[in-house]
């Protein structure tokens, strides 16, 4: 409604509620530009943290063996009991900074200027480290934050990930092969008596375990359920874990009695079903 003569009130409003965002957007602005250069201010004492824990370890006996890496473990453990965070985080963040400053130096100045956030950062590391080449990696590190100018780094990514394979000098086939190399099994201890087996290997075999035990866990939860018998309250995922554990550590699942298919609790182990092995 227009409640002055000649006047058009809700054009007013309109520009009041504008002029109100634009001022609160960029105080925002500012804020996160503060905010991540603060972040490269960080980045770059962990990445010195990072280059004396190296230093000190070049001075240790390679005869020393695991007792080389003490030196940059104390220093995590330093830094994190001061900022209250977990040393092996605080580790990995200074082996990530020490990245960062010595290979992707224009990333970390753009940084340190507020002009991109961490998180295209992330993304511009996590990409370009795959090359090699410091010629190749710098026209792409150039290019990448062209593009993280006027992108979140949520998109940027994926783009990013196109870019690396337009300019990389070898071939996939090529780097997949150099990859298997870091094929590996790790454990990580979490809360509660818990830990996670992590597996990195071939793209292909590893989706072909998954969906062996999505399977398996599938048909065991509906036999259960179609033999009228304790009804399991467990996730798919729940059960998948079950069907995994008790496939590595004994190699079968009685599918007569349901042993292998719970964890001693109930669950799995009421449940009658046919698991081709």
């Amino acid at each position: 409604m227009n409640t002055k003569p000649g006047g058009d009130a809700h054009d007013d409003n309109v520009d009041g509620v504008d002029a109100v965002a634009a001022g609160l957007a960029a105080e925002y602005a500012a804020a996160v530009s503060a905010i991540a250069t603060a972040e490269a201010h960080a980045m770059s004492v962990l990445a010195r943290a990072q280059a004396v824990g190296l230093e000190r370890v070049a001075e240790i006996p390679r005869s020393a063996g695991r007792e080389a890496e003490l030196p940059l473990r104390a220093l995590a453990a330093e830094l994190g009991a001061c900022a209250r965070q977990p040393d092996r985080s605080v580790q990995r963040r200074m082996n990530d900074a020490h990245t960062l400053v010595n290979r992707f130096a224009a990333s970390f100045e753009a940084l340190a200027a507020g002009v991109v956030s961490v998180g295209h950062v992330r993304a511009i590391v996590e990409h370009g480290v795959k090359l090699t080449d410091p010629e190749v990696r710098a026209a792409f590190e150039t290019e990448a934050l062209e593009r993280a100018a006027s992108t979140t780094p949520g998109r940027l990514g994926p783009q990013l990930a196109r870019l690396v394979e337009q300019v990389q000098p070898t071939t996939f086939a090529e780097r997949h092969k150099v990859a298997r190399k870091s094929g590996g099994v790790w454990v990580r201890d979490v809360e509660d008596g818990m830990t996670e087996l992590l597996l990195r290997g071939p793209a292909v075999p590893v989706h072909g375990i998954h969906d062996m035990i999505t399977h398996k866990a599938a048909d065991a939860t509906g036999a259960g359920a179609a033999g009228g018998n304790i009804v399991d309250s467990r996730t798919l995922d729940q059960v998948r874990a079950d069907v995994l554990t008790e496939m590595i550590l004994t190699h079968r699942i009685d599918t007569e009695t349901g042993e292998g298919l719970g964890d001693g609790h109930g669950g799995l182990a009421s449940i009658r079903a046919t698991v081709n092995v």
